[in-house]
């Protein structure tokens, strides 16, 4: 089974793709601007992606609600 063939398998997907894309995005940050990426910085942008990670997995449950995949 391919991982890509329900729609629920493609929003994992992009999840991941997401949580790297933050996650190099902040290792790129602390290279290059070192003195950008503080405790106070990093816990602000830890913050807002959780706010992302869960407006996606409301919007998530809701798509499966309307296709009735959800009981």
């Amino acid at each position: 089974m391919r991982p890509f063939e329900s729609d629920a398998g493609f929003y994992y997907g992009v999840g991941v793709f997401t949580l790297v894309v933050f996650v190099a995005s902040m290792a790129v940050v602390a290279l290059v601007w070192p003195e950008f990426l503080g405790a106070r910085e990093l816990a602000g942008f830890f913050v807002g992606y959780l706010v992302f990670v869960a407006v996606y997995v409301v919007s998530m449950s809701v798509a499966r609600l309307e296709d009735g995949d959800g009981a």
